[in-house]
């Protein structure tokens, strides 16, 4: 059972960490077509792609943990 919680809750941060990369990224194309350089864009850009990266080893880390567990 606590298999099942833990499982529930990597997913709910999945999520949360899914929503959030989408917002980041809408804001980072909203600030890129500014007229003049923005120097959020550039950074957001690159919170956006690190976060992009960590949700992808946490989406791997998930599947790889209910691939070992009986569900």
């Amino acid at each position: 059972m606590a298999e099942n919680s833990f499982l529930i809750e990597l997913q709910k941060i999945q999520s949360d960490l899914s929503r959030g990369i989408k917002t980041l990224g809408e804001v980072e194309q909203l600030l890129s077509e500014e007229p003049l350089p923005n120097p959020y864009s550039d950074a957001l850009y690159v919170v956006h792609t690190f976060l992009r990266g960590t949700h992808k080893k946490l989406a791997q880390c998930v599947w790889a943990y209910e691939q070992s567990t009986d569900f």
